[in-house]
């Protein structure tokens, strides 16, 4: 998905005779019914993230996504739609193209309708975790794989959640952006078969500094000496490049009981996420240093839970590295500027990593 798309999205009024519950000191939404949610994949979200949250999240994501009325916060409140498509079928329209097709004969859509009030009526109704408070109703036409083969460790919980047919095309690329906006607000995902994912906000380890300033590695090495003491660079060009870099690299070993490492690549950024497409700054070539946290498949298993006796070293030494990349990244943000993003590539402020 490069841009925003078109829009059909769900009629959600309250039905008759049903509660509304409304949120003490919030704006009045309407509560979603089963009607408006039937069929869909849905956004959840508890009280405390606020759709213009959301909307900056997609924004910084889709380029060009667009509200087709945006929400009434009210009283009452009413739900708006955003059109994750508008920017890019403005353009084929423009061209006097046709808006594309679905093999099923549909328009190509991908929108999100919402907030919806979601009550204990409803949670219970639809399967919903107790803490959702909000939901967005997602409108895109479904396209799935053919049947994929098992793996031991699975495809992760997203396309897990999907059994053997996993979603592709313009399904997948919005339920990839709908996922990493639901681990960075510590929401989660319903999909349409009615399988609840929650991310969780702790696995987003990896940050990269996006930046119009290149970073001698001697100067590197000092400003992250305080934060990842011990960090061991690689200094010459060919050891760069035998380890794979266009510029340099440098370790970190997790000092935890259990073995891994944070990394950074600095190297010319041949791509840009499209958060930035509108920082100026990036005409004039842009340079990304990149923090990784690198551990065993079995480690990151056992953080996510998947390997109960193991977990609690796992997310020690997830939790360090997580700490340590974070104050890493601040430091080369002060010292370099430019932008932060996480490995979802969702814009960081620098004060929130404190």
């Amino acid at each position: 998905m490069t841009g925003p798309l078109p829009a059909s999205g769900p009629s959600g009024s309250t039905e008759p005779g049903e509660p509304t519950d409304r949120s003490p000191g919030g704006p009045a939404w309407p509560r979603l019914t089963r009607t408006a949610a039937g069929g869909h994949h849905l956004l959840l979200l508890d009280d405390d993230v606020t759709w213009s949250d959301l909307d900056a999240l997609v924004g910084s994501s889709v380029v060009g996504a667009t509200w087709r009325p945006a929400p009434t916060d009210g009283p009452p409140g009413l739900p708006g739609v955003l059109d994750l498509l508008a920017a890019e079928h403005a353009e084929i329209l423009a061209a006097g193209h046709a808006v594309p097709t679905l093999p099923d004969g549909t328009l190509e859509r991908a929108t999100l309708t919402g907030p919806w009030r979601v009550d204990i009526v409803n949670r219970a109704d639809l399967g919903l975790p107790p803490w959702a408070s909000t939901a967005f109703v997602v409108d895109v036409g479904a396209e799935r794989s053919g049947a994929v083969p098992r793996l031991p460790d699975g495809y992760g919980d997203l396309l897990d959640a999907f059994g053997d047919h996993h979603p592709t095309g313009l399904e997948r690329q919005v339920l990839d952006v709908l996922a990493a906006c639901a681990r960075r607000l510590a929401g989660g995902l319903r999909t349409s078969e009615g399988v609840v994912v929650e991310p969780d906000p702790a696995s987003a380890v990896d940050i990269t500094l996006y930046s119009p300033t290149w970073l001698e590695p001697a100067a590197t090495a000092a400003i992250l000496e305080p934060h990842l003491p011990g960090l061991v660079l690689l200094r010459g060009v060919e050891e760069a490049a035998a380890a794979g870099l266009d510029g340099y690299g440098a370790d970190w070993p997790v000092p935890t009981a259990t073995p891994s490492s944070v990394t950074l690549h600095v190297e010319a950024a041949e791509v840009i996420p499209a958060a930035l497409a509108d920082c100026a700054w990036t005409g004039g070539g842009v340079i990304a240093y990149r923090l990784q946290w690198l551990a065993d498949p079995a480690v990151r298993a056992a953080a996510a839970g998947r390997l109960p006796g193991e977990t609690a070293a796992a997310l020690e030494t997830r939790e360090h590295a997580r700490a340590a990349i974070s104050e890493a990244a601040r430091a080369l943000h002060a010292a370099a500027g430019g932008e932060l993003v996480d490995e979802d590539e969702l814009l960081l402020d620098p004060t929130d990593l404190a």
